[in-house]
């Protein structure tokens, strides 16, 4: 399924995935035209892979953080991000729970 331009997929097709997936390219507003590809292990759960079609590591970093913060915003959090651009380009942010946070200490 393309979503803006962007193919968005996951293991088994699960519509709530593919749903947060078309909530996520939205909320990456222009950066949108860098990514290629959004797809969600499911039987990770919440686990993501981000592909960029163009861009350097400035805008994989950015990427990386705007998905961070809207799925811990938005659903609560996720299970990792691993993002993969032209060259060298990648990212990746660790699982990020609301009530954890990214190093699984509790947040007040």
């Amino acid at each position: 399924m393309f979503h803006r331009s962007v193919c968005i997929s996951s293991r088994y097709q699960n519509a709530a995935e593919i749903a947060t997936m078309a909530s996520m390219v939205d909320a990456l507003e222009a950066d949108v035209a860098f990514v290629e590809s959004l797809f969600c292990d499911s039987k990770a759960g919440a686990n993501y892979s981000v592909r960029l079609v163009t861009g350097d590591q400035a805008d994989a970093n950015r990427i990386v953080a705007k998905l961070d913060a809207f799925l811990v915003e938005t659903h609560g959090g996720h299970n990792g991000i691993f993002l993969s651009g032209p060259g060298s380009v990648d990212g990746h942010a660790p699982p990020n729970y609301r009530e954890f946070g990214p190093s699984g200490e509790t947040r007040d």
